[in-house]
């Protein structure tokens, strides 16, 4: 695999230090990161737009504590649907005031 070559202190645990009594292990080899051992072209991704719809609905009753109760829908609209995703979203909110 691609990333075999390199190494990390892998057996080191979030509590660790860098040094002192608690310092994580070394690594026995260290192998730097250099530019020709990335592939800069893995991220590479063609310019999308998008447009986003969004709706929402509330209900209030009005009593001493003024309950709103609301729901939401949004949905994602992809220009270019061969490099981006539609998606859509709903919600609900619920809030009180006094």
């Amino acid at each position: 695999m691609w990333f075999s070559y390199l190494h990390c202190a892998n057996l080191a645990n979030i509590s660790q230090a860098v040094q002192g009594s608690n310092a994580a292990p070394s690594d026995p080899g260290f192998v730097p990161l250099t530019a020709d051992r990335l592939n800069t072209e893995s991220a590479g991704h063609p310019r999308v737009t998008a447009s986003t719809i969004y709706a929402t609905a509330g209900w209030s009753v009005d009593w001493c504590t003024t309950p709103l109760l609301g729901l939401g829908v949004s949905y994602e609209i992809s220009h270019n649907k061969q490099h981006a995703l539609q998606q859509w979203v709903v919600w609900a909110n619920v809030s009180l005031s006094y």
